[in-house]
C-alpha cells in the first residue's frame, strides 16, 4: 500500500528542483540590466530611452500573449504547451546577440514576452519524480491556474510561491556577470554577447529535458505506478477542482472580473512590480553610477537577490501559517522596501558602502 503521503514523500529533491528551475528561468529576464554595462548600448546604438523600451516591451508582450494563451492551453496538454514556450524564450535568448540594431532588440525583447509564460510551470510540479534531482518566477497566466488544478493540493500554494518568487536569479546573473567581465577585449565576441548565449543555451538544455520528463498530469506520468496514481489523484479531490476541464466558462470569467478583490490584487500588482522593473532594467547601470566598475557592479547585485531570495521564503512562510493576517504580511515586506528606498536616497554620496 501506498499512502497519500507516501506520495508526497516519494518526491525528493522536488522543493530543490522547482527552486533551481525557476531561478534558472528568470536568469535570461534580468540579464539586460547587466549587459547594459558590458557594451549593449553602444553596439546597437541604443539612445534615449530605448534602453528603457527594451525593458518594457517584455512585459508588454507577456500581456499580449496571455490572451491566446488563455485557449491554447485549452486545447494542448499543458505541460508540453509551457516546455514548447520555454524552448521558444530559450531561442529567442540565443538569437539576441545576433541583434545589430535597437529595432531588433525590441522585437525579439516583446517575442520573449510572449513566450514568457512558460514561467508559470515552475510553480506547477508536484508530481514524484526521481530524475528530477539532477536538475537545476511565476506570471500568473491562465495556465499556471490550469495546471496547478491538476497537480497540486490546495493549502501548498505558499511553499511553491517562495520557490517562484525567489529571486536568486540576480545572484546567478551577477556571478555570471562578474566571470563575463574578465572576458579579454581581444574576444571575437563582445562580453554581452557571451552571457546571452551563456543565459540561454542552458535553459535551451534544460527546456527540451524538461518537454520530454515532465507529465501533464498525475494520470499520465509513466514514473509512477497505478496505485501512486490514484494516491495522487485522490488527494486532490480536496481541491474540489476536477483534474482536466477543457471548457471555457464565461459565467466564471465575468465574476472573477466583478470581483472587487480582483482589481484591489491586479493594482497592488502594478504598483509593486513599477519600481521592480525599473530596478531589474537600471539596477547594474545605477551602482555603476556610483564610481565603481562593470564588473564590481555585477556582484553588488547579488546582495539584492540573497535578500529577495529569503524574504520569499520568509514572508510566504508566515503567509502560509497567518491566514487571516496576509494583508498585514504583504504591507509589512512593502514597508522594508520602501524604508530602503528611502535610506538609498537620503544617504549622501561620501557615505558608498552604506547605500
Amino acid at each position: 500500500m501506498v499512502s497519500q503521503s507516501g506520495v508526497r514523500d516519494n518526491r525528493p529533491g522536488m522543493e530543490e528542483h522547482l527552486f533551481l528551475t525557476a531561478t534558472l528561468s528568470a536568469v535570461d529576464k534580468v540579464a539586460l540590466g547587466t549587459v547594459a554595462l558590458y557594451g549593449l548600448r553602444e553596439d546597437l546604438k541604443l539612445k534615449g530611452q530605448e534602453i528603457a523600451w527594451a525593458g518594457s516591451i517584455l512585459p508588454i508582450g507577456g500581456i499580449v500573449g496571455m490572451w491566446p494563451s488563455s485557449f491554447l492551453v485549452q486545447s494542448f496538454p499543458p505541460a508540453k504547451y509551457l516546455c514548447a514556450c520555454f524552448i521558444g524564450w530559450s531561442l529567442i535568448a540565443l538569437l539576441i546577440p545576433v541583434c545589430k540594431t535597437s529595432s531588433g532588440l525590441l522585437s525579439l525583447r516583446f517575442s520573449m514576452g510572449e513566450s514568457g509564460h512558460y514561467l508559470s510551470l515552475m510553480s506547477q510540479i508536484n508530481i514524484p519524480h526521481p530524475t528530477l534531482r539532477l536538475c537545476p518566477r511565476s506570471d500568473h497566466s491562465p495556465r499556471h491556474l490550469t495546471h496547478n488544478c491538476r497537480v497540486i493540493q490546495e493549502g501548498r500554494e505558499a511553499s511553491r510561491n517562495s520557490l517562484v518568487f525567489a529571486a536568486a536569479s540576480s545572484v546567478i546573473n551577477g556571478f555570471l556577470s562578474w566571470v563575463v567581465g574578465h572576458t579579454p577585449d581581444s574576444a571575437r565576441l563582445a562580453k554581452w554577447q557571451f552571457l546571452f548565449l551563456i543565459t540561454g543555451s542552458v535553459s535551451m538544455a534544460w527546456s527540451l529535458f524538461a518537454f520530454v520528463a515532465i507529465p501533464d498530469s498525475p494520470m499520465t506520468a509513466s514514473f509512477v505506478n497505478d496505485e501512486e496514481k490514484y494516491h495522487a489523484v485522490h488527494r486532490l479531490a480536496y481541491n474540489r477542482t476536477g483534474i482536466v476541464n477543457k471548457h471555457w466558462k464565461w459565467g466564471q470569467a465575468i465574476e472573477a472580473i466583478s470581483d472587487p478583490k480582483t482589481w484591489l490584487i491586479f493594482f497592488f500588482n502594478v504598483g509593486v512590480n513599477d519600481p521592480n522593473g525599473g530596478l531589474i532594467t537600471f539596477g547594474s547601470v545605477t551602482i555603476k553610477n556610483l564610481a565603481v566598475s562593470a564588473v564590481t557592479s555585477s556582484l553588488l547585485n547579488m546582495p539584492t537577490g540573497v535578500m529577495s531570495t529569503l524574504s520569499a521564503f520568509v514572508f510566504s512562510t508566515l503567509a502560509a501559517r497567518r491566514v487571516n493576517h496576509r494583508c498585514l504580511v504583504t504591507t509589512l515586506a512593502c514597508c522594508i522596501t520602501i524604508a530602503a528606498s528611502i535610506m538609498v536616497y537620503s544617504i549622501g554620496e561620501t557615505t558608498l558602502p552604506a547605500r
